[in-house]
């Protein structure tokens, strides 16, 4: 077991651990308040359920203006791919119309976009960029 599966052994054990302690906490105040159903205690644990948070893809879309060396250089700039990564993601984005650059969280994947457009309109390009939830 490498390091990182440890971690990640030790932190879901440490979250279930503290969600047998709310939910123990909830049940001991629900049962010592009499007008309280113990249902609502289950409510309450199902409410503190952690979540992971939703990931967005980040797409280019593809143009008849923007030229190909203009897209590798945002690929490569804001996405941080390298340049054979970049290349092979605008071929992609010149045949199919559209290829994803990223899966990020919602507030770094709606940041993404507004750079992508920010830069385009810098440069005099129509370049669009899209984000759709995975």
């Amino acid at each position: 077991m490498n390091s990182y599966e440890e971690y990640s052994t030790s932190f879901i054990q440490s979250i279930e651990n503290k969600e047998r302690t709310i939910y123990s906490t909830i049940k001991v105040i629900c049962s010592e308040a009499e007008e309280i159903p113990i249902n609502i205690s289950i409510e309450l644990f199902n409410e503190t359920m952690l979540e992971y948070p939703k990931k967005y893809k980040v797409y280019l879309l593809n143009d008849n203006y923007t030229s190909m060396d203009f897209v590798v250089n945002i690929l490569i700039k804001l996405f941080h791919k390298s340049f054979e990564q970049a290349e092979q993601i605008m071929l992609e984005i010149h045949k199919v119309g559209r290829a994803i650059c990223g899966v990020y969280s919602h507030e770094i994947a709606e940041t993404k976009v507004m750079q992508v457009l920010k830069h385009a309109k810098d440069s005099g390009f129509p370049l669009k960029a899209t984000m759709e939830e995975e």
